[in-house]
């Protein structure tokens, strides 16, 4: 029997050109998926006061206004849909809805930010990337896509499989192709070349365990190696690809917090992220 993925998507808004274009991906994935939106808004207007003669009062414009805005703004046309407008940290704020919801998917655009404003505040994505309990997906580029072709990043753990199994369960219409993807780091070079060789020799043939040992849980998909600077091999595969796949789930190597951070950055494609411990 066919076990869904996901049953709610949860959109974070914020009235952009390009949240719009969000939402017309999760709308797309509601429809294939037969799951439930959820719109979200952190508000982040400043107080006004208006001035009297006795007191000043604050003149808010309530959540009602906004959440009308987003039904108008975002052509939601259905009661179905569920509507939110809070004061919060947006990052914060959609993980604590979207907790309330059954295998929830978090889903925020990124376009990337200056290098200062980086630096200093970092993006609601990125953030939902490093932390999010709940599966994240970070949209990127201007096309809605169909979740077809997905490459899966890997480092050869029992902790990576989750990407695997997430994968079987993404579409009830469409007929979805994947491949698992190995960056293997190469080993520092070292002033004695018979040591250099023998480690080189032993990583390959740990590499080639583990591999195997991937292969025997699935079988019916391929799996690529490839050597070098992580970020870059997989930024480069990802040109084949339409989504990516991954589960962040260790300190340092392949899914470290600077290595997801870098790739976040720089790729033009959908990611969608999980963790290990993610709530089911």
């Amino acid at each position: 029997m066919f076990q869904q993925a996901f049953k709610t998507i949860v959109v974070g808004v914020d009235f952009s050109d390009y949240s719009k274009i969000v939402v017309k991906q999760a709308k797309y994935l509601c429809k294939i998926w037969n799951t439930k939106l959820v719109l979200v808004h952190a508000i982040s207007d400043p107080v006004e006061y208006a001035p009297s003669l006795y007191i000043s009062f604050p003149n808010v414009l309530d959540h009602k206004h906004y959440k009308a805005r987003i039904i108008k703004n975002y052509n939601i046309k259905t009661t179905r849909v569920d509507v939110y407008a809070e004061r919060d940290i947006p990052s914060a704020l959609l993980q604590n809805i979207a907790g309330n919801y059954p295998q929830s998917l978090i889903m925020v655009g990124h376009k990337g930010l200056g290098a200062l404003a980086s630096f200093f505040f970092g993006s609601t994505a990125q953030s939902l990337a490093l932390r999010s309990k709940i599966p994240v997906w970070i949209h990127r580029g201007p096309k809605i896509i169909q979740p077809r072709k997905i490459l899966i990043p890997h480092d050869l753990t029992l902790k990576s499989n989750r990407s695997i199994d997430i994968v079987k369960k993404l579409s009830l219409t469409e007929p979805v192709s994947a491949e698992i993807f190995h960056v293997q780091d190469k080993i520092f070079p070292i002033l004695d070349y018979k040591e250099y060789v023998r480690l080189q020799k032993e990583l390959e043939k740990s590499t080639q365990q583990r591999v195997s040992e991937v292969l025997q849980n699935y079988r019916y998909l391929p799996l690529v190696t490839r050597q070098g600077q992580v970020t870059d091999k997989i930024l480069r595969r990802t040109n084949k690809f339409d989504l990516l796949v991954m589960t962040h789930h260790k300190p340092t190597g392949l899914f470290s917090k600077s290595e997801t951070a870098s790739l976040l950055k720089k790729v033009k494609t959908p990611v969608l992220i999980l963790h290990d411990d993610d709530k089911k």
